[in-house]
């Protein structure tokens, strides 16, 4: 700005002056990753917050919110976050400068959960679009439920029976490398199955079972115990296991054996011609089951 009057100046040194004006403006931008988007449920997950500041000035009282939601319980984290008000703070962040905080939760809900962040500071925001980010989580569970029964509880030693197994998922995510272990147990010789069931290492592999779905397998064997003998099978698999109580079940197979003995005696051997004998028959079973 400049002055001027109608007399003479005498001083015109300090007839004009100036003031400078350097507006301050930022360009946050905020990202956030996980580092697994489909863990177990139970297991810990990393998120990874990045904060950048394009400038073209230096901001001032950075702070990224980042509140963990209902499904995530705070472990740790590697720089200043308070996991309880949610709040990160980063501070000041030159022009060209960024900043990484790592936060590691566990994971308590098996349905998808995203975790929202955003970062503020002091400046105006010449861009606000890339100011949050987010990440979904969706932790993986399962309830497996294995069931096995057998057509026939007491055969006669030495038949076959059939043990039919079935194992289903009712999710809620699909469960990967379903193994049932159902190992024949001294007292059976295995015949024959109609799927994927390995008789020496007794596994039998299912596979993928989706939310829902189930698998059948029937095993066929001979009895060679005349006491009773049960088989029990489990099931695993890759996902976390919500109820576990109903992975094992067990038939009993009693194959029936009896031992008869029979004795014929004679009252007289040499009786006269026309006399009556009388002829004793002693059957007695010793077992050890009964006969029928």
């Amino acid at each position: 700005a400049s002055v001027t009057a109608d007399q003479t100046e005498l001083d015109n040194s300090d007839n004009t002056d100036s003031v400078s004006v350097d507006a301050q403006a930022i360009d946050l931008a905020l990202s956030k990753a996980v580092d697994n988007a489909t863990p177990n449920l139970g297991d810990n997950v990393s998120f990874t917050l990045t904060v950048s500041n394009t400038g073209p000035d230096a901001a001032t009282n950075v702070v990224v919110t980042d509140q963990l939601p209902a499904g995530f319980t705070f472990v740790s984290s590697d720089g200043s976050y308070n996991a309880t008000t949610g709040l990160w703070t980063v501070g000041s962040l030159a022009s060209g400068a960024t900043a990484t905080l790592t936060i590691v939760a566990t994971t308590t809900d098996s349905s998808a959960v995203t975790n929202t962040a955003s970062v503020t500071a002091d400046q105006t925001e010449l861009d606000s679009s890339d100011n949050a980010d987010s990440a979904t989580v969706d932790a993986q569970a399962i309830d497996l439920a294995l069931s096995k029964t057998v057509d026939n509880a007491s055969p006669n030693l030495g038949d076959n029976v059939s043990f039919t197994l079935t194992v289903a998922n009712t999710g809620p995510d699909t469960a990967t490398n379903v193994v049932v272990t159902d190992p024949l147990p001294a007292g059976f010789t295995f015949v024959s199955s109609d799927g994927s069931y390995n008789a020496t290492t007794g596994l039998w592999t299912v596979g993928s079972l989706a939310s829902g779905a189930s698998a059948t397998l029937t095993i066929v064997a001979t009895t060679t115990d005349s006491s009773a003998v049960t088989n029990i099978a489990s099931v695993t698999a890759d996902q976390t296991e919500l109820d576990s109580s109903d992975n094992t079940d067990s038939a009993t197979v009693d194959a029936q054996a009896i031992d008869l003995a029979l004795a014929k005696s004679v009252d007289n051997a040499t009786p006269n011609l026309g006399d009556n004998v009388s002829f004793t028959l002693t059957v007695s079973n010793t077992g050890p089951d009964a006969a029928t």
